[in-house]
């Protein structure tokens, strides 16, 4: 008897520890580089919103346009930029913990926007 409830106590805890690390929450980084003079970006944020910003300048691979929040993986991640000049070629990622998950960059079509989403993974 004692066999079979430390077989299933252990079985428990492993199932509780399974499903605690599902829930772990991951660094998630969007980044936006290699553009000349500024584009406009949407974004879902931390709290599921759908944000929009404008943003000026230029920022290549050492400087990039980065927003960064915490979430559990299952979460819908969505980024989408529209550059403003005709010499950009801008990339647009999305990292998970600092490791490129998805990345899609601007093809010769300015007014095209660039979206990259996904599911985050729970690996």
């Amino acid at each position: 008897m004692k066999r079979i409830f430390s077989v299933l106590l252990v079985f428990i805890l492993v199932a509780f520890y399974a499903c605690e690390k599902q829930n772990d929450k991951v660094k998630i980084t969007y980044r936006i580089l290699n553009f000349e003079n500024g584009f406009t970006v949407y974004y879902k944020n931390l709290s599921d919103t759908l944000m929009k910003k404008n943003v000026e300048g230029a920022y290549t691979l050492a400087t990039p346009w980065v927003f960064n929040f915490m979430a559990e993986p299952g979460n819908i991640v969505y980024i989408s930029m529209i550059d403003t000049t005709l010499e950009s070629y801008s990339k647009v990622q999305v990292l998970v913990n600092g490791k490129i998950y998805k990345e899609k960059s601007r093809t010769s079509d300015r007014f095209m926007p660039v979206v990259v989403s996904g599911v985050i993974p729970f690996d």
